[in-house]
């Protein structure tokens, strides 16, 4: 797959996928599935980079995805070319500019996707019913995914950012169409849990992103190409002094070994239970014993 960080010409001809995409859940690929399976049209989608200045809302807000996540999923949904791009720098064009000479005339796009709720251009004030009027004159094949419902509810990285924060990880999982995954390097802690009898994977969490409720997680783990069971606390450990950076740590049911400096894929499937603070280090392992018991009844 091309990943491009700004605009660069295309000599043949694209199908463009539009949207910020953050959280690339399973109405997102409704819009992305439009611009691919054509042999004639190289599937391509334009978005925006987290390492740039993000619209106020993102930031307040906070994001479901890095980029590598985000680029992971265009992949697997069959993308070949990605233009990564500054947000700035696109949204202080006008809608009308922005559609002709970036996505027409430099992209080449000979069909264009998006979802039905889609803006573009400076203040946002582009929108579909615009972007149909210049398709139109232009002879562009659009196509505008209407909104998608699972669970009653209209599929969006709201949701989803609801659900994460309620630790509701079934309704989370069956937003995106795939378990919400943790994926960074594994790096050096405090060795407690090895302490305690149960070293754990310690993973830095991006404090760009939206976390899920803070607790212990029944999660599956796959480092240096194997998949293990595994439990996992997503938190800041309020027994132990002195650790406030929220923290991913796994503890894996089936499997030990030196992991450190290694990229682990942790999936997130049921909270057991919310993250406490306990009277003692004796406290916190019995609840560890029982966190693990609950893990080795399920099969997954």
């Amino acid at each position: 797959m091309e990943i491009y960080e700004s605009v660069v010409l295309s000599n043949e001809p694209t199908a463009v996928a539009l949207g910020f995409f953050d959280g690339v859940h399973s109405a997102h690929a409704r819009v992305i599935k439009e611009v691919c399976g054509d042999p004639s049209l190289c599937p391509t989608v334009m978005t925006f980079s987290s390492a740039h200045l993000l619209p106020q809302k993102k930031r307040e807000a906070g994001l479901l995805q890095t980029d590598e996540q985000k680029l992971e999923c265009f992949q697997k949904l069959g993308v070949k070319r990605v233009y990564l791009l500054p947000f700035v720098e696109i949204a202080s064009m006008e809608p009308r500019q922005f559609i002709e000479t970036v996505v027409c005339q430099a992209m080449n796009a000979k069909r264009i996707a998006c979802g039905y709720d889609y803006r573009f251009g400076a203040n946002a004030s582009g929108d579909a019913s615009l972007l149909s009027a210049i398709c139109a004159e232009k002879g562009i094949d659009l196509r505008v995914v209407p909104q998608y419902t699972s669970h009653g509810v209209t599929v969006s990285s709201t949701a989803i950012r609801q659900a994460l924060v309620n630790g509701d990880m079934a309704l989370v999982n069956a937003f995106l169409g795939y378990p919400y995954y943790i994926k960074e390097r594994v790096v050096h802690g405090r060795s407690l849990g090895r302490t305690l009898g149960f070293p754990t994977l310690n993973q830095p969490l991006s404090e760009k992103l939206v976390l899920p409720k803070f607790g212990v997680y029944q999660s599956r783990t796959k480092i240096d190409g194997n998949w293990y069971r595994s439990i996992t606390n997503i938190g800041v450990k309020p027994t132990i002094e002195g650790v406030r950076a929220p923290l991913a740590e796994t503890y894996l049911l089936d499997a030990s070994g030196d992991f450190y400096g290694m990229i682990a894929r942790v999936e997130l499937f049921k909270l057991t239970r919310a993250e406490q603070k306990f009277a003692d280090v004796t406290e916190l392992k019995e609840t560890v014993h029982r966190d693990i018991a609950c893990r080795q009844a399920q099969p997954f």
